[in-house]
């Protein structure tokens, strides 16, 4: 009996936490990204690859912030109503910068799921320099 008690508090908590998680940041496929990124006026389009893949393909204006320090310094000045877009190659990177940006504040923010990846794979648009 106390095993399948263990078992049922275990299994709360971590349902509890998925959808905890699910609340911080809205995960997006890349053609409703794209409808996003392209019909938001007030936006921020973070890219979080590390420098060497942004140079080498990256979404239209968007903005490459790596790392922790360029995060934190970019981000302290905005209105944490701005809405927020944030992908990387694969959006591992993305969820990342994603909870950071949640715990600063931010009430909008969007993930690109599957990442750049997926994004090249839909044949949307990229700005690159592998011509």
């Amino acid at each position: 009996m106390r095993l399948i008690k263990i078992f049922i508090i275990i299994f709360s908590i971590s349902f509890t936490t998925k959808i905890f998680a699910q609340d911080t940041y809205q995960i997006v496929n890349a053609n409703k990204f794209m409808e996003l990124v392209y019909s938001s006026d007030n936006k921020i389009l973070i890219d979080a690859q590390p420098i060497k893949e942004f140079n080498r393909y990256h979404i239209e204006d968007a903005i490459n912030l790596a790392t922790k320090a360029d995060l934190q310094q970019y981000t302290d000045s905005i209105n944490h109503d701005t809405p927020i877009f944030v992908y990387c190659l694969t959006d591992v990177r993305s969820k990342t910068v994603s909870e950071i940006l949640y715990k600063k504040g931010f009430k909008y923010i969007y993930v690109l799921k599957g990442g750049l990846t997926s994004w090249m794979d839909e044949g949307l648009p990229i700005i690159s320099k592998n011509k």
